[in-house]
């Protein structure tokens, strides 16, 4: 990722003679890479290049993600790259990653939401389910209908790339959709569990972190509307 996740489309690392020179942070599964997909300026614009994790020139501080999983800044110093692709590959690249972020998610508030609705199921208080009471079943439901809108928004912004249509529109609603919404899921799961949700013996706080860790991915809410809005301006 960029320092600014609004200039996903104009990377700050630049490619020149065969030698790539700048900085990607949040990047991930570097110990277990045999080669780096590094997204490139050039004097045509964006490219693709494929770099050596122990290429000459690179440079990596190891940090932790919000998911308690590591991650590295990696710099790159005249480091030897291939280039790779054409001028379409580096955005079919970040249409592609935004896709996978969104299904995650998807995927992320479903489970939080049917462990909610399991243990308010099963949890009683004053001699009744909790589920039963009016205040949880609608906060509940709100997430039902939030998590139903990432699904449709992920399905179609799916089905427009593996049909060969722009989907440049659905792709920023659906990260919108999975970044603002599933942050509404995350925290009324964990109200709805009491402190069972802050229990690291108990599995939603992974889920949670997982949630906030893919909100932020590729820009949070407020950087896919700003690009939305530049992408209807045009």
């Amino acid at each position: 990722q960029e320092f600014l996740d609004d200039r996903l489309s104009e990377p700050s690392t630049t490619f020149r003679d065969g030698l790539l020179y700048g900085t990607k942070v949040v990047v991930e599964h570097l110990d277990a890479a045999s080669l780096l997909l590094v997204t490139v300026r050039t004097p045509d614009g964006p490219r693709c290049a494929l770099v050596h994790p122990t290429a000459a020139g690179l440079t990596r501080v190891e940090g932790t993600s919000t998911r308690r999983q590591p991650v590295w800044e990696v710099t790159f110093d005249a480091t030897p790259a291939e280039p790779i692709g054409d001028d379409t590959t580096a955005g079919a690249l970040i249409d592609h990653l935004r896709l996978g972020i969104c299904a995650t998610q998807l995927g992320v508030t479903e489970r939080a939401l049917s462990m909610t609705a399991e243990y308010t199921s099963t949890r009683e208080q004053f001699g009744r389910p909790i589920a039963t009471f009016q205040a949880v079943g609608q906060r509940l439901a709100d997430q039902f209908v939030n998590v139903g809108g990432i699904r449709l928004v992920t399905l179609s912004a799916a089905w427009r790339l593996a049909n060969g249509m722009d989907a440049t529109e659905d792709l920023l609603v659906s990260k919108w959709w999975a970044s603002e919404r599933a942050t509404d899921v995350a925290n009324a799961t964990q109200h709805c569990h009491g402190g069972m949700g802050v229990a690291i013996d108990y599995p939603l706080h992974r889920y949670t972190l997982w949630n906030k860790h893919l909100t932020v991915s590729l820009g949070a809410g407020t950087q896919s509307l700003r690009a939305l809005g530049d992408h209807l301006a045009r």
